[in-house]
């Protein structure tokens, strides 16, 4: 399964919340195992972009008060490079789940699962 890094970014809290449903309470059992695949390959992806997020915030940053802060002669170019990150596209285990394969009762809101719209499809 492809996703670019910010779909995964904005998708993150809504991911986890789907890996902590339960097969049988909305998930089989084949879904629930697929779901903790993505899951696990994500949060490495995701923790080694808040990594290097921070590298890069630490280069370019500043402390002013108590606050971290880009310095603005940088703006341009830490914006720049942490959309060219956001850009990549990952491949992740596993293959999209249609929703119409997934149980009426999911306990998921509807703003979660268009978050997850690269891994849940139409169909």
């Amino acid at each position: 399964m492809q996703v670019t890094m910010r779909h995964l970014v904005e998708g993150w809290t809504s991911l986890q919340k789907l890996a902590q449903v339960e097969a049988g309470n909305g998930l089989t059992i084949k879904q629930a195992w697929v779901i903790g695949k993505v899951a696990r390959a994500a949060e490495v992806e995701v923790k080694q972009l808040e990594e290097l997020r921070a590298k890069l915030f630490q280069s370019y940053g500043e402390t002013v008060g108590e606050e971290q802060q880009i310095k603005p002669e940088h703006v341009k170019s830490f914006t720049a490079q942490m959309e060219e990150m956001l850009e990549q596209v990952l491949h992740l285990p596993g293959e999209a789940i249609r929703i119409s394969e997934l149980a009426a009762d999911l306990p998921l809101s509807a703003a979660h699962l268009a978050r997850l719209d690269w891994l849940i499809t139409e169909g």
